[in-house]
Formats: C-alpha cells, structure tokens, sequence
C-alpha cells in the first residue's frame, strides 16, 4: 500500500541522514489530504526522530493551512502544535460541529485547572452549546466539564451565572446537577434533576441520572418511576439502567422480558446477549448462559467479548465437562480470529500452564507492545514472572511502564497488588500512599492515609492526622463513624485509655442515633487492652437498649464463653446473634466456641467447620477452635490439618496482631499443639467449662 512504501521510505532516509528528504516526502502526502490514522502515526514518528523538531512542526502545520485541511483532520495533530495555534485549530472545528467530542475533549484538557472566571465561562457556555446541539450526548458533555474543572464552588457559580433561556433552562439544570454531584451534595443533585424532568419530561439524560441516584440510595420503586414515563424503553442506555434496577431488586424474570424486547429491535446486540448470560448465571442456569454466548456466537463470530465470557465460564466450570468445552474454544477462537487478542491472550494462559513459559511471555510482550495498557497481558505476565520465580524481571518491567504512564491509576492498582502478592512491603506503602494521595479526595484521603499509617506502625502520624479531622464539627455520620472506629484502634494499640472514653462521649453526643454501633466499638474497643469489666458493662447497657443488637449478642456472649461463665445465657445471645446473620463467620465460630465449652464437641465441629467455609472464616483463630473441638471429638488427624492451616493462615499480610489480641502468642500455642499430637501426646488444648 501507499502508507507502506511511504514508512519504508521514510525510514531509509533517516538512516542514510536524510532527514530532509524523509521530511519533504511525508509533507507531500499531506498535500494529498486523506489524512488517516497511519498518516498520524508517520508524522508523530518524524517528530520523534528528525534533528530539528519545531521547523519540521512549523512546515507541517504551514502544509495543512495551504491545502486548506478541514478542522477535523487538522485535529488529528492538533498535540503537535504550541497550545496556541492548536486551540485556534480546534475552536475551528467546534465552530463546524460544536458536539465534536473529541474537540471538547482537548479542550477541556488543555483548560487551566485555575482558570480565569472568564475562561471558565468560555468553557460553560461551550458545554451547554454542545448540550443543546446534542441533547441525547447530554451526559458525556456534562461529565467532561465536571471532570476537567478543579474549582467545582466556582463551576457551580459560573453555571448559576449563565442567562436564563427558556429552550436550554432543563438542560442548565442538569449540567448544574451534575456540578452538585461532583460536591457529594446528593439532595440538592436530586433537587435539581426533578426541575430539569419537570420542564423537559423527556430529557433523557435527567431521568436516567435521576434513577441511577435513586438506586444508589437503595429506593428502588423511586427509580422505577423515574424510568416509566421514557418513551422508547429499548434505548440502550434505558435497557441498561433497567437491568441493574430489576436486578438489585432480584426481578430476573423481568430482566429478561426487558433484554428480550430490547433484542427484537437489536438482534444479535453484544453487550445485550452479555447481560442476558449475567441473569442466567444469576439464576443458576449456567447451561443457558452457555447456550446464549454459544448462539451470539454463531450470529457474532467476530465478537471477542463473547469468546471472553464463554473462557470466563469454562474456567470457573459452572457448567458440565468445562475442561472440555474450554479447548472446543480454544480451537474455535484460534481458528477463527487467530491474531485477535482474545486468541493470543488465553493461547499464551494456555501455553504458561503447561510450562512453554518462553512461548507465553513473547505472546504477553506483543500484546502490551501494541497497548500498553492492556492491564490483562501486564498482570498476567508479572503472574509468570512470578511463579518462575524471576521477580527481577517482573519488578523491571513494572518500572518500566510506571515510567512511561506515572500517573496512570489502574497501572498503580496492577502495581500496588504485585507489590502486595511479592511482601515488598515498602514498595507497597510508598505506592499506596501516592494512589490516595493523589486520587482521593476529602475527607476520603484523611481517613485512608490515617488507616495506612496505623498500618503501618506510623501511629502518632496516623493519630494526629484523624483527631485533626475529628476537631470540624460538620462531619457527615458516615464519615465520623468511620473516624471514631479508627481513632478508637490508634489508642488501643498505644493503650490510651483515657482518649478512648472522651473519643465515645463526644462521639455519643454528636451521633445519638447510632448508639449502639458506637457502644458496641467502644466495647470492644477496650477489651482489646484487657479492660474486660468495663467491656462488659458498656456491652450489658448496649444490650438493655438494643436487646437484639447482633455484634453486642455475639461479642458479650463469646466473651463470656472464652472466660467459661454463664455459658448458657451466652448461648442463648449467641443463638440470637446468629439468627440475625446466619452466614456470619464470627457468629458461627462463637457458637461452635460455646458448644466446645459445653461439651458439646460434635455440635462444635459442625458449627465450626459452617464458620471455616463462610466469607472471611479461613481465620487463624477460627481454624485454632476447629481443631481443637476435632481433637476432643476423637478426629486427631483433621484437627492437625486445622492447626496446620491455622498456622499458615498466620503468615498472611491481611493478618494483624495488632488487630486481635487472641492472635498474640497463637503462632507458639499452634507449634504445641501440632508437635504435641504428632508425637502422640496430649496437646495443650483450651478448657471445658461443663456447667456444674
């Protein structure tokens, strides 16, 4: 092709020092006009690699206005230029077509994130232009605006300031809603939503923002009010909003009489054929989620996004002989769209499990050559590093592309989890801290640096940081809730007594309505430094008010199973606790915990191992119970395996002594047990307490 013998040209000339020549020839192509992706992508090489950049910027742009270039493919290069002449180039193009997103786009990104009042106004005003040319682009337009505006007070103002046109008032409401959002004012968000739907019932983009807010709040019926009056229900974006409402309510059946429709009018839709799967998994019917993917496919046999669902399945082998439906698959994707990404990528996942490690990692390098930031191949690739046990290379390829992309977030994220997964704990910290550093707002980024820091043994940092947060007296609950608990953790582990009890007197008095989440903390928060008797009677005051509190139940209820008294009215609590949450892995350990201190050692196990095979009960102390209920009742050989996992369990970095006091000195008391029972005599195990 033309753009083939041109790059092969131009790179002859380059290396013979020609640069000139290799120049003229790519300023005729342009003369030509037809200015397409490759063409892009040879002048951006030339910028890389001629001696004197900016003549040869100067002659491109001097090209582009003598042959009377349209703004939109000027646009293409507009980065090329000083931001001057680009931005004339571009408001060139917004003045042809004022919706051209990608025209909005760069400008918003070159705005300067303390602009002027007049620039922001410029900005504004562009927006709404767009909102007005584009309506159904509404949202898009709006969240650019939002998202690019450092100052939200002063975008709100400025919003407020534009002149009150009857035809474009909804939509200034909406963009002004959009500016309330971004301050976490959702009230007032709604309030503003509510105006727009009233002047403009069908402005789309209010209602469905609208519904979004309601289901966020968990209103559900509210959203589905919202959503009745839109027109056409098949609207992609409607179908969508209505599937994620019928589905947190746990209407599937509607769900699929929704995507149903939706497919009569777009038949074979991916992302449709993708959700209508999502509801069949959901309703455990793995075999028709199969059967919808496998159909797409014969009417999509391009669709990558189907093939990546169907390895999803296989994978997690939801349905019959999977191992051999996934190389059916296989087969089918390399066969048919070998070089697509989908092919190469569990080709090379195919190729790491059966030890061809080189083969895999060439395949995982051309993927992230061609995107860098397909965070798939990137993690997959440390993954082999990581099992072949070549972290040098897995930890320089890291940096590599964290040089190239710094701020890049997902990239932190696929970074900050290797760290985690390798213990480079320093690593680990430093990266952390950057990402809520840079990416968190407040009062988010005070309450996760304060956690971090407590973390990791930063306390007085961590303490200061949160009781200067604790000191303004507007906090949402929320937000001082979660202060309270990890303030509350800060001085348990420095053992400041003191500061705990004033910490929950004021916290009492500024959250009345959530007192019993704040006495059952303080509770438990001085049993952690061995204040049992206080403990105890902040827990039996709790519980004369909320008697069927669930923590409150099991808390006082396990502590007084661990100290061996009034076993059956702690049973009892337990009992009641567990009604409240019957798959909650702490609930069950207690009453498995009661059960063993009753005798009751097959009651135990049963409970126990319910606790072990729950969200979160692979937890020292809980295995630590399990064995020693196995060994009481007679199953010596699993109560070694529970120590034995227990043991390891103790090794993970999500466990923290600091957290638990009865994960102090367990490690030791394992090791006793283990070696004790292995040697065939008594292990130290915890006692009975058998009412007399």
């Amino acid at each position: 092709s033309k753009i083939d013998i041109m790059r092969r040209l131009v790179y002859v000339c380059l290396k013979r020092d020609k640069p000139q020549m290799a120049a003229q020839s790519v300023l005729e192509m342009l003369g030509d006009g037809g200015i397409d992706e490759n063409v892009v992508e040879l002048v951006h090489f030339m910028v890389k690699h001629i001696p004197d950049r900016d003549q040869w910027i100067a002659q491109v742009q001097q090209q582009l206005k003598q042959n009377k270039v349209d703004p939109q493919t000027i646009m293409k290069l507009a980065d090329l230029f000083d931001p001057k002449a680009a931005g004339q180039m571009v408001k060139q193009q917004l003045e042809q077509d004022p919706a051209d997103s990608k025209a909005l786009t760069w400008m918003l990104e070159h705005l300067d994130p303390n602009a002027s009042a007049e620039n922001l106004k410029q900005a504004v005003d562009m927006i709404l232009t767009a909102m007005i040319t584009k309506p159904q682009q509404a949202d898009v337009f709006s969240v650019l605006l939002v998202a690019n505006v450092k100052d939200a007070k002063q975008l709100i103002e400025q919003i407020q300031n534009l002149p009150d046109v009857a035809d474009s008032k909804a939509l200034r409401l909406y963009l002004l809603a959009q500016a309330w959002s971004r301050q976490g004012d959702i009230d007032k968000t709604r309030e503003l939503l509510e105006q727009a739907i009233a002047l403009d019932d069908q402005l789309l983009v209010a209602r469905l923002r609208l519904a979004v807010l309601h289901m966020s709040q968990k209103e559900l019926q509210k959203a589905d009010e919202v959503l009745k009056p839109i027109k056409d229900q098949t609207d992609p974006r409607v179908v969508s909003i209505r599937v994620k409402l019928l589905t947190q309510a746990d209407r599937l059946d509607e769900v699929l009489l929704v995507i149903d429709k939706a497919l009569e009018k777009r038949p074979g839709e991916v992302e449709l054929l993708l959700q209508k799967a999502q509801v069949h998994v959901r309703m455990n019917k793995a075999d028709l989620a199969e059967r919808t993917l496998l159909d797409g496919l014969n009417m999509n046999p391009m669709a990558e996004a189907l093939y990546e669902a169907l390895f999803e399945m296989y994978e997690k082998g939801v349905v019959p002989d999977a191992m051999e439906q996934y190389k059916r698959l296989m087969m089918r994707v390399l066969k048919t769209i070998p070089q697509s990404r989908v092919a190469r990528l569990h080709f090379a996942d195919h190729l790491s499990a059966s030890g061809e490690n080189t083969r895999a990692e060439n395949i995982f390098k051309e993927l992230l050559k061609e995107n860098p930031k397909d965070y798939r191949a990137l993690n997959e690739l440390l993954d082999l590093y990581r099992q072949s046990q070549k972290l040098d290379k897995a930890d320089a390829l890291l940096l590599e592309q964290m040089q190239n992309a710094p701020d890049d977030r997902l990239l932190m994220l696929v970074a900050q989890t290797h760290y985690q997964e390798t213990r480079q704990k320093d690593k680990w910290f430093e990266l952390t801290e950057k990402i809520i550093r840079q990416f968190d707002e407040e009062p988010m980024r005070t309450l996760r640096l304060g956690s971090l820091y407590l973390e990791y043994d930063r306390q007085k940092q961590g303490i200061q940081m949160l009781e200067k947060l604790w000191q303004k007296p507007d906090l949402e609950p929320e937000t001082g809730l979660t202060l309270v608990t990890l303030l509350s953790r800060g001085y348990a582990r420095d053992k400041l007594a003191g500061n705990i009890d004033k910490l929950f007197d004021k916290a009492l008095k500024r959250y009345p309505d959530h007192d019993a989440d704040l006495l059952y903390t303080w509770a438990q928060t001085l049993d952690r430094i061995n204040r049992h008797d206080r403990s105890e009677q902040i827990m039996e005051k709790l519980l004369k008010r909320h008697p069927e509190h669930g923590p409150a139940n099991n808390g006082l209820g396990y502590t007084w199973a661990n100290q061996g008294k009034n076993l059956d009215r702690a049973l009892a609590m337990i009992q009641k606790a567990v009604a409240t949450d019957p798959g909650n892995a702490a609930y069950l350990d207690s009453l498995g915990w009661v059960y063993y201190k009753l005798g009751r050692f097959e009651d135990a196990v049963t409970k126990l191992k319910e606790a072990k095979n729950a969200p979160g009960g692979d937890y020292p102390v809980i295995l630590d119970h399990l064995g020693d209920a196995q060994y009481r009742n007679g199953d010596i050989a699993e109560a070694i395996r529970s120590w034995q996992r227990a043991q390891h369990q103790m090794s993970q970095p999500d466990v923290n002594a600091a957290d638990d006091p009865e994960l102090k000195g367990l490690s030791e008391k394992l090791k006793a047990k283990i070696t004790a029972s292995s040697n065939e005599k008594e292990p130290p195990l915890a006692d009975v307490n058998l009412p007399e």
